[in-house]
């Protein structure tokens, strides 16, 4: 009998496709065109855009919450991992090629982009982890007023980091990144002020801080890597119309 039902486990779980599975596999990059720079590089681009989608929905929907989601943030971190993992590899092999020197002197500010979404990712699991060491002694409606005001402007700037049908970059993200210093900054100064009532004990004090200043690392993260993208597409004239960037198959046609 148990023979059999480890058989049917197996057979089970081949069958069923995760959903870190699923999105975790890259959508464009097509190793047929690696000898190709400019459509190997569109297509390194457009697959950065889906990680870079799969960021600012992940860290929008964390941010939204009363409470994080440990579930939620372990199978988001998954699926960018395995795509800026994919995104490397794909970099390393079109690196071996002859490549035009903008091309080549590009792709180590593209591998920064990349890394920068894994960090992300790592530091939204950091901030949930945070999660469980913030216990309040009573109420104190005015440190989670400050909390979800900090939320709230991080998820509005993070939005603002998205790649939309015209890919141009937000003007006010550098005034939106001042306007969350100073909420953070508001943040720290009820969180102590609350401590010298009794109200907060130091482990929760430390873990709020330190959670705050994740999320603001979080989208400051979000803000360089978009605009790195920004400054590499200009350098290679990438991003030539205001509609999707054209793809593989169809620049290959052309």
């Amino acid at each position: 009998m148990w023979p059999l039902a480890k058989k049917l486990t197996r057979f089970l779980e081949k069958r069923f496709i995760t959903r870190e599975e699923l999105e975790g596999k890259p959508k464009y990059l097509d190793k047929n065109v690696l000898s190709i720079p400019s459509v190997a590089v569109d297509a390194i681009f457009k697959e950065l855009i889906n990680v870079n989608q799969h960021i600012v929905n992940a860290g929008s929907a964390l941010l939204s919450q009363e409470s994080f989601d440990t579930g939620a943030v372990e199978k988001d971190h998954a699926i960018v991992l395995s795509l800026t993992t994919e995104i490397s590899n794909y970099i390393s092999l079109l690196n071996k090629n002859d490549l035009p020197n903008e091309v080549a002197t590009s792709l180590p500010d593209i591998m920064l982009v990349t890394q920068k979404y894994v960090s992300f990712m790592e530091l939204a699991k950091d901030a949930v982890d945070l999660q469980k060491k913030i216990h309040f002694k009573e109420d104190v409606p005015e440190i989670l007023e400050a909390i979800n005001q900090l939320k709230k402007l991080s998820v509005n700037t993070l939005e603002a980091t998205a790649f939309e049908k015209n890919y141009q970059e937000t003007p006010d993200l550098d005034k939106a990144l001042e306007v969350i210093d100073d909420a953070y900054e508001d943040l720290k100064f009820k969180v102590f002020k609350t401590g010298t009532r009794g109200k907060l004990g130091i482990v929760s004090i430390d873990a709020i801080v330190h959670q705050a200043s994740l999320i603001k690392r979080m989208v400051k993260i979000a803000v360089k890597a978009k605009k790195r993208m920004l400054e590499v597409a200009g350098r290679l004239d990438i991003f030539k119309t205001e509609t999707n960037i054209a793809t593989a198959e169809e620049q290959k046609a052309a």
